[in-house]
């Protein structure tokens, strides 16, 4: 596919794999379905998407503030993807808890103390700690400690 892109913009390596021309992306996602599917896997039509997503100082001139555009949003595998400011004042893309799944994973603990509080302290305490540390090798990525926080309290 990087053979075939067009234009000056740059591909990186990313979500969704980071095709920075509108052109490029709508003719990757043409094809997309016909090569996943060689490998017997399927895109689901209503998640298989282009995200207008782009850096926010890019508002300013290619698309206009005044439109009322924003820099764009996306979920992808438990996280939501959105634009934020690094420690050198940069942008770069962050990445957080979805909503969705922090409430879910939450309500999941919650349903998993009542059902085992008949089991000894020792017990519970393991299969606590065993839900817990796979829920922080998950999401625990940089950037996203606060929703760590909250889960934990």
């Amino acid at each position: 596919m990087v053979s075939r892109k067009s234009g000056a913009g740059a591909v990186r390596r990313g979500c969704g794999g980071g095709i920075l021309s509108e052109e490029d992306a709508r003719r990757v996602l043409a094809v997309l379905p016909k090569r996943v599917g060689k490998s017997g896997v399927s895109l689901h039509p209503e998640k298989t998407r282009l995200v207008d997503f782009w850096r926010p100082e890019r508002v300013k001139s290619d698309r206009g503030v005044a439109e009322g555009k924003n820099p764009g949003v996306f979920y992808l595998l438990g996280f939501t993807h959105y634009w934020g400011r690094t420690r050198r004042g940069g942008w770069g893309v962050k990445r957080k808890t979805a909503k969705d799944g922090f409430g879910r994973a939450l309500r999941r603990v919650a349903e998993w103390c009542r059902a085992n509080r008949h089991l000894p302290v020792r017990e519970q305490y393991q299969g606590l700690t065993f839900k817990l540390r796979g829920h922080f090798q998950y999401y625990g990525i940089i950037g996203n400690s606060e929703a760590l926080k909250r889960f934990l309290f």
